[in-house]
């Protein structure tokens, strides 16, 4: 799978209702340029810098994503998130194809983490992170899939590096069980500043109801 990401932080003083009509065009851009998508304005309690509207596409693979990305519903997508009356800070990221751990099973909740690598940081480092995030949903119950991808496109403020997804039967197991396993913790060490084995320095973890699993939806 190849994903694509917009995460909009909007002005202060923007309303909810002009929030929901950048939404609103977000939604019927993405209808019409990706097989699967989700787009939808950021809850309040979703941790880490996490923007407020978050909008993922997936593809089934690079050549359907680089045509989708050349056609002009795609601009018109680029166009909705950008508009400089609404959105302070516009990230893109386009990312994969990732290594997966897909368990499936019923999904309310995705979520993704974007990490920004320490600059020199060990491959070896790398590949321990990516191997402890795809084990996590064997120790969280609840935790229904995961994937972690590298980046090969991005812009905005920060290059992130890595993009973590998840999907979570409900947001309930993400802002709960999830953030207090003890394997969580123990993988995390890795994203730490403050960690002598720091692997990532920068973070931003939103979350967004969902329908149905996002990272099994073009099976």
């Amino acid at each position: 799978m190849i994903n694509a990401l917009y995460l909009v932080t909007f002005n202060e003083g923007v309303s909810p209702e002009e929030k929901t009509v950048m939404r609103d065009e977000a939604r019927a851009a993405c209808e019409a340029v990706a097989p699967a998508w989700l787009c939808d304005i950021v809850p309040d309690d979703s941790p880490t810098n996490a923007g407020d509207l978050f909008c993922e596409l997936a593809f089934a693979d690079r050549t359907a994503y680089d045509e989708a990305a050349g056609s002009p519903s795609w601009e018109s997508l680029r166009e909705a998130v950008s508009d400089s009356s609404l959105a302070a800070d516009v990230t893109f990221l386009a990312y994969g194809p990732g290594q997966a751990n897909l368990k499936g099973g019923d999904s309310t909740c995705h979520r993704i983490m974007l990490m920004h690598l320490v600059e020199g940081v060990a491959p070896k480092m790398v590949e321990a992170m990516t191997q402890r995030v795809l084990q996590v949903g064997e120790y969280v119950p609840g935790l229904v899939n995961t994937q972690i991808s590298e980046v090969f496109d991005s812009s905005g403020a920060v290059p992130w590096n890595y993009v973590y997804d998840c999907d979570f039967d409900t947001a309930a197991t993400f802002l709960g069980k999830y953030m207090t396993s003890p394997y969580h913790w123990g993988y995390l060490r890795l994203v730490q500043s403050d960690c002598v084995e720091c692997v990532a320095d920068k973070q931003m973890t939103p979350y967004i109801p969902a329908e149905r699993a996002f990272l099994t939806a073009l099976d």
